[in-house]
């Protein structure tokens, strides 16, 4: 099936959020490892609300990106 140029111009729209997302995704995993590594709890210094967010904003990019990569599909698909 071919797409019109309107959804074409979609699909590039929602794959360039969606690698934007792919990439703050994986920004948000390696920052929440390393306040992982830098945590000792023998001098008590701890980040549970740094990880707690970036748990959080993990959470919400994991949403986002499932949504845009579904979205594509339909469109491709011809659903949209």
């Amino acid at each position: 099936m071919s797409l019109n140029e309107e959804s074409l111009l979609a699909v590039k729209i929602l794959s360039e959020e969606l690698a934007d997302f792919k990439k703050e995704h994986e920004d948000t995993i390696n920052k929440e490892k390393e306040f992982r590594a830098k945590e000792d709890f023998a001098a008590k210094t701890y980040f549970a609300e740094e990880i707690f967010l970036l748990r959080q904003r993990k959470l919400t990019l994991d949403t986002e990106i499932m949504l845009r990569e579904k979205r594509i599909r339909r469109i491709e698909l011809g659903y949209e």
